[in-house]
């Protein structure tokens, strides 16, 4: 899986530069569930994902459950329209903490 991790304080960013599917998920997993234990929060950078399948869905579900167990931050930001319109037709969108850009999802996690 091609990712990129920055970390900004307790905040891991992370930036996929891939699809997510049922090849690269558990990858994908596996991953942002260390950075869970490394960090109080995530925000996960989608701009140049353009596909992702049900399993990559079940992850994501999966990250934010377990972030919001252990009272941490699993933020989605910077959405390509693709993504967006999977989040929209299996009503995910609500579930989800979701910010248009980087530079918002951090502020907001300063508040």
């Amino acid at each position: 899986m091609q990712m990129t991790v920055e970390k900004k304080g307790s905040v891991s960013v992370v930036s996929l530069f891939e699809d997510i599917d049922y090849y690269n998920s558990d990858e994908l997993e596996e991953e942002l569930n260390k950075e869970l234990e490394d960090c109080n929060s995530i925000v996960l950078l989608l701009r140049d994902v353009r596909y992702i399948d049900s399993s990559g869905l079940g992850v994501l579900t999966s990250i934010l459950r377990k972030s919001k167990e252990s009272d941490k931050n699993f933020i989605l930001s910077e959405l390509s329209s693709d993504v967006k319109n999977i989040f929209e037709l299996t009503r995910l969108l609500d579930f989800f903490t979701i910010f248009e850009s980087k530079k918002q999802a951090l502020e907001s996690l300063k508040q």
